[in-house]
């Protein structure tokens, strides 16, 4: 099982009658980075962020893969024992969560209720240059360099703590998976085999996230899923989470009904 970060709602009693929302992160994260918003959905939800092997407090958990990463995701929802759940994919963990909805009946779980897919890379290869690739993998990841990568995923301006949470994030991740998703995950196209997709699903672009952009994702994301649209959060580059949680969680609460 993952490790994860487990916020029980403030009233007991929505632990049953409403689902949790079990979310992943965006590549060079952590499940830390659903800090606030977990904070923020505590009135009413419980929320479950996970660590992606290989990053955060999973950076000495090895499997790399698409398939490997999906079947971790499935061995810690097994772990949760949850009976109601929203399945949420951040950027990389887009492809991994839509994946498991898709699929979850194949691998011995029940699916989630709905699937939130925010800022995600798609189910097929991802349309990286060459030199980008090569170089995030060269890249030296020092406390420079990585805050650089931050500042150019971001938009809105973080406050201070939590700018040094996230650069220390990418700090943390292990080489070889950060290595391995460059390499391999971005190329892994899984269209065939997962869609397709028949959950509920809402996926969540950034005003100012012009790599995954409204455009991008109705041509590249919506053609795989049954039932999806598409909404932007205002004002925010590609870390939803931590620049602009507030409107994200009215968003997902909004998606949720509850």
């Amino acid at each position: 099982m993952l490790p994860v970060t487990d916020t029980k709602p403030l009233n007991e009693a929505d632990a049953n009658c409403r689902p949790a929302f079990v979310c992943g992160h965006s590549f060079g994260g952590s499940r830390r980075e659903w800090t606030e918003a977990s904070a923020l959905l505590a009135d009413g939800f419980r929320t479950i962020a996970v660590d992606t092997p290989g990053f955060g407090d999973a950076n000495k958990i090895t499997g790399y893969t698409v398939a490997e990463m999906v079947d971790h995701y499935v061995q810690t929802i097994k772990g949760l024992n949850l009976d109601r759940y929203v399945l949420v994919g951040h950027s990389m963990t887009g492809k991994v969560a839509a994946i498991v909805a898709s699929k979850a009946e194949e691998y011995g779980i029940k699916g989630p209720e709905k699937l939130v897919l925010l800022t995600p890379t798609p189910l097929g290869v991802e349309p990286i240059s060459q030199e980008m690739i090569d170089g995030l993998v060269h890249m030296e990841r020092n406390k420079e360099n990585c805050e650089k990568f931050v500042l150019s995923h971001s938009h809105a301006k973080l406050p201070q703590a939590i700018f040094d949470r996230t650069v220390e994030a990418v700090m943390q991740v292990n080489p070889d998976a950060w290595a391995a998703w460059l390499l391999h995950g971005t190329q892994e196209d899984w269209i065939s085999r997962a869609s397709p997709i028949k959950t509920e699903t809402l996926i969540i672009t950034a005003e100012y996230d012009p790599e995954w952009s409204a455009p991008v994702q109705n041509r590249l994301t919506v053609p795989h899923h049954q039932h999806a649209r598409v909404t932007t959060i205002k004002g925010s580059g590609h870390l939803v989470p931590l620049e602009a949680p507030e409107a994200l969680v009215a968003t997902l609460r909004e998606f949720v009904g509850n």
